[in-house]
């Protein structure tokens, strides 16, 4: 079902540069796919722009994630946490090399929730910040 969920017209492709706008990457394989399609089709440059920060943290409500090896930014920083620009760059651009895109950016975790227009004490940010909304 992954697979159909973007056609990769060849004539609209070839010798374009092309941004690639998606919600998460998780374990990357659904990226790293839509990339080497692109590619496949002639782009000339394949750019991944995420919405959400990276998933550093699996999911303890039952979604889709349940361990850190699953989590493809957690497989290149494996404390989790991003500290600075420098650390940020470094993911983006092992992340860029891991599914075949020239370029990875991220959103920010407070550009994400502003975006939201949902004060950030109401929503649960644990696959990003490790921080349980509630006590379990």
């Amino acid at each position: 079902m992954a697979k159909k969920k973007l056609s990769v017209l060849e004539y609209a492709i070839r010798d374009k540069r092309i941004v690639l706008c998606d919600d998460s990457i998780v374990r990357g394989t659904q990226i790293r796919n839509k990339v080497r399609d692109l590619k496949n089709a002639g782009a000339k440059e394949v750019h991944a722009r995420i919405a959400c920060p990276p998933l550093m943290y699996p999911c303890d409500f039952g979604i889709s994630t349940r361990t850190y090896e699953e989590l493809l930014a957690r497989q290149y920083l494996s404390e989790g946490n991003i500290t600075t620009m420098d650390e940020l760059k470094a993911l983006e651009a092992w992340v860029s090399e891991k599914i075949g895109a020239d370029s990875v950016k991220y959103n920010s975790l407070e550009a994400f929730v502003a975006a939201l227009k949902i004060p950030k004490e109401d929503l649960c940010l644990k696959c990003w910040d490790g921080n349980w909304p509630i006590n379990p």
